[in-house]
């Protein structure tokens, strides 16, 4: 197994998520209505991983813009402060966006997306280093945002595609 050094520089950040984003695309290519709406061996379909993974990315974006991360989940500061774990919180998520149309989750994920790499493109080499906290995010949060980006776009994209791959062959057998 080959273990990648951490990205030195914003262009090979960019260039990770670039690449992560279209193995990511490549999962569920071809895939009809049906197929990416069905839920996989594991309960969630192609398109509640969409959601999933645009909730991480919007707020990933959020923290970039100064932002705290829980307004990118829409939720007031009471009751984000009282989810106990990220499990609690990706199934908020998933409940408030289960209903959602098929057209309107790809509509919004290929948007959160760019705002996304918008948001990446406007950082420097030296804010890679930066904290989470620096950026007005969550202020105890003293991880370098380098970390917050790996963890909320290419890494997340990877840990998904074995899932999605699951998906893909279960609906369409």
């Amino acid at each position: 197994m080959r273990v990648e050094a951490e990205p030195a520089t914003l262009l090979d950040v960019l260039d990770r998520v670039r690449v992560g984003w279209a193995a990511l695309a490549e999962t569920f290519d071809g895939l009809d209505e049906q197929q990416l709406t069905a839920p996989g061996p594991e309960g969630w379909s192609v398109k509640d991983h969409l959601v999933h993974l645009s909730a991480w990315e919007r707020a990933l974006t959020t923290i970039l813009n100064g932002q705290p991360q829980r307004l990118a989940f829409d939720l007031d500061p009471d009751r984000y402060d009282r989810i106990d774990s990220v499990d609690q919180l990706n199934a908020i998520i998933y409940q408030r966006y289960l209903e959602r149309p098929l057209d309107e989750v790809l509509a919004e994920s290929a948007q959160v997306h760019a705002d996304m790499v918008g948001a990446l493109e406007r950082l420097t080499d030296a804010d890679l280093d930066r904290s989470v906290a620096d950026f007005g995010g969550d202020l105890d949060d003293d991880r370098p945002i380098r970390q917050k980006i790996e963890g909320d776009s290419y890494e997340h994209y990877a840990e998904h595609i074995g899932w999605l791959l699951a998906v893909r062959s279960f609906v369409l057998d």
